[in-house]
């Protein structure tokens, strides 16, 4: 983000949505993409549109006072004729079919909304307010290892399963892609596949299953 304030802290990034307690309108199925932060704005998106608020003082002159111009990849905020903030959108929106509106959270605090037509549908922005380096909220070490370790739960029992030699903590750890897909990810947990063997032959899901649950995988 590009703004008449310091930059100090980096965008954060979630997988689940943590503002819908302030009673501001909520996309469905928001918690199937990424939201975000950057000081006191957030955003939150579902399959064709992203919700992005700016709070603002009771002394703005919501006709006057306010401009705001979409373009393609960009959003320009302009508040009593300065230029607070400039929105970097790494996906194309649509200028036509976005707009703005004044809201106010359940305690009467008023909100710049900003409602952004994605061009592409189902497109999962990863970050709005800065272009680089937005900070995931599962970087931090202790949901890192927590990741980790069920992770060499679920590779441990899948390899007794499947009678194949299981990767050490020491090649989970020198697996960039996969510390990438850690340090990048929220919430995440194993996920039981269709699994096919070396030789061709299937292995029904819920056999792999209760194979986990036998070898105490959550």
């Amino acid at each position: 983000i590009e703004s008449s304030e310091s930059n100090e802290d980096n965008e954060q990034i979630y997988r689940v949505y943590p503002y819908s307690s302030l009673g501001l309108p909520k996309l469905s199925d928001c918690n199937n993409y990424y939201s975000g932060s950057y000081k006191k704005c957030f955003w939150h998106q579902n399959a064709d549109q992203v919700l992005v608020y700016i709070p603002i003082d009771d002394d703005i002159d919501y006709k006057n006072d306010i401009n705001i111009k979409f373009e393609t990849k960009s959003i320009e905020i302009f508040i009593k004729d300065q230029l607070e903030y400039t929105l970097i959108c790494n996906e194309r929106l649509s200028p036509e079919g976005s707009f703005w509106i004044i809201e106010s959270d359940n305690i009467d605090k008023k909100y710049l909304q900003i409602d952004i037509e994605k061009r592409q549908r189902m497109i999962n922005w990863k970050n709005l307010f800065q272009s680089e380096n937005p900070k995931y909220v599962g970087n931090n070490i202790s949901q890192r290892n927590e990741i980790l370790q069920k992770l060499y739960q679920a590779n441990t029992g899948m390899s007794k399963l499947l009678g194949n030699e299981p990767e050490t903590y020491e090649d989970m750890l020198g697996n960039k892609e996969l510390m990438k897909s850690i340090n990048t990810e929220v919430n995440t947990k194993p996920q039981v596949l269709d699994v096919n063997t070396e030789d061709g032959s299937y292995i029904d899901p819920n056999i792999i299953e209760k194979a986990m649950k036998d070898y105490g995988i959550n």
